[in-house]
């Protein structure tokens, strides 16, 4: 991903419109990216203090971390999306692995009585 592709994805970024894959490539390259990051830094500050205002917070409210926050949660949301697909797949494959050798069993070819 280049940048002005990066900088054309801060509003679905800011709005979680983005798909996993793309949200993956633009935070790898804000990662890396110090501008990109920066530009993102400064979208983001103006959006949570454009809606602060439109709540009428009365409290104060401290902006610094908030982006690292944010990023922090994307990148655990695509770590626990990534997990539950390793985890879905590893039972797929016991589940049929236990299939087959019932299976076989079944047939007289590989019996389980061996191994007991």
């Amino acid at each position: 991903m280049n940048c002005k592709e990066a900088e054309n994805l801060i509003p679905q970024y800011l709005d979680d419109s983005m798909d996993k894959d793309t949200l993956l490539e633009f935070m790898s390259h804000i990662h890396e990216c110090r501008n990109c990051y920066n530009e993102l830094d400064t979208f983001f500050m103006v959006e949570k203090a454009m809606n602060a205002l439109e709540q009428e917070e009365e409290r104060s409210f401290d902006l610094s971390k908030s982006l690292e926050k944010d990023l922090n949660r994307k990148w655990l949301m695509i770590a626990k999306n990534d997990t539950g697909i390793h985890l879905t797949i590893f039972y797929a494959i016991i589940v049929a692995i236990c299939m087959i050798w019932m299976f076989l069993d079944l047939y007289g070819i590989l019996s389980l009585s061996y191994l007991l």
